[in-house]
């Protein structure tokens, strides 16, 4: 696939699919994309290939990208053609350009983190998964929330510890003396083998319920076994959970029910880029029917693709996320303006929460 006339190469290219079918109306709103007002326009759209759907770029910030999205829901990604569908997506952008691919959403777990599509990566390309970056920011929503209930030892309960971002986060938080760590997999033995052991400051469980026992809970996947449930919790004390699921963990139309038992819900892993980011479509498939999303911001997973293009970083980052790389992101974010955004406290604790909202 040659790159259009006069096309100028783009420094990333970043590939995401659809939360939902509100994604494909709100997103189909630009005629590049539904075109003609026919009948079954949305079947053709969702049985189609993917599509460079727009430019992003940065107000104060040279680089600028493609967002690439694959017309799919998160189960065919995961359980349909995803990962051929991903590796086209991949293709695509290397034909335009692009120097760095960086993967959202499940697009990473449908390639092993991006491990299966090496092979037959073009020479020259990048590719990140953004599990590092979003484990260093979720740590950073972490110490957020502990800082706002202001308690003298905190304890915090990771749910997807021995995931792709759950492993490093739990490494960068176990660092953190001052906090008692709970870190929750499907089992408590493979939590033990996944996770870092400092001492007794951190146990293992493979038991959700666990994770109410904690003052801040940090959830970092989506599977139905792990999902946390309001009548977990007492409601005895104030408590926050920190939801950077893709898709959330907790829905937000069940919100409300949380806040009944004292339990702040917000989502986590984003981060404001300097001078915001520039692009409708990244508005229409990432942000919008997302009440927690600020003005201008990104997931964690766009700006570790964009800092790789900046700083000109060619090793891969694929597989499960790495503390090491998520300490060297966030040295390189902090030199380039890209700040972690605030977590929206305050909004959590509201009886608006009750309110049905479209989410992810």
């Amino acid at each position: 696939m040659a790159p259009p006339r006069g096309h100028q190469a783009p420094w990333f290219s970043f590939v995401v699919h659809l939360r939902s079918r509100d994604d494909l109306d709100r997103w189909a709103t630009t005629s590049t994309v539904r075109g003609e007002a026919a009948e079954g326009w949305r079947e053709r759209v969702m049985s189609g290939p993917p599509l460079v759907a727009s430019t992003i770029s940065f107000r104060t910030a040279p680089v600028n990208g493609n967002l690439i999205v694959i017309p799919r829901l998160p189960q065919d990604i995961i359980f349909g053609e995803g990962p051929k569908l991903v590796a086209r997506a991949v293709e695509i952008a290397a034909a335009r350009g692009a120097r760095v691919v960086g993967l959202a959403g499940l697009t990473a777990p449908a390639t092993r983190g991006g491990e299966s599509l090496l092979p037959t990566l073009p020479h020259g390309v990048t590719l990140t998964n953004g599990n590092s970056y979003t484990a260093a920011v979720s740590c950073a929503n972490v110490r957020e929330a502990c800082r706002f209930l202001g308690r003298e030892r905190p304890s915090v309960a990771v749910v997807g510890s021995t995931g792709s971002v759950g492993m490093a986060a739990s490494r960068l938080l176990a660092e953190d003396e001052e906090v008692d760590l709970t870190l929750i997999g499907r089992t408590t033995e493979r939590a033990r083998k996944a996770g870092p052991d400092p001492g007794g400051r951190v146990t293992y469980s493979g038991r959700i319920e666990d994770a109410a026992a904690a003052d801040v809970v940090l959830t970092l996947t989506h599977d139905r076994s792990a999902r946390l449930r309001p009548d977990l919790f007492d409601g005895a004390r104030e408590r926050v959970i920190v939801d950077v699921a893709q898709p959330t963990n907790v829905e937000y139309e069940k919100r409300g029910a949380f806040a009944a038992r004292r339990v702040r819900v917000v989502r986590g892993g984003w981060v404001l880029m300097p001078g915001g980011v520039s692009s409708q479509d990244h508005k229409k498939v990432m942000t919008d029917g997302d009440p927690d999303a600020a003005p201008g911001s990104a997931p964690a997973c766009l700006a570790e693709t964009c800092l790789f293009a900046a700083d000109g970083i060619h090793a891969h980052a694929v597989g499960p996320g790495s503390a090491d790389l998520g300490r060297l992101l966030e040295q390189i974010a902090a030199r380039r303006g890209v700040h972690v955004a605030p977590l929206s406290l305050e909004a959590a604790g509201s009886s608006g929460l009750a309110v049905d909202v479209a989410g992810r």
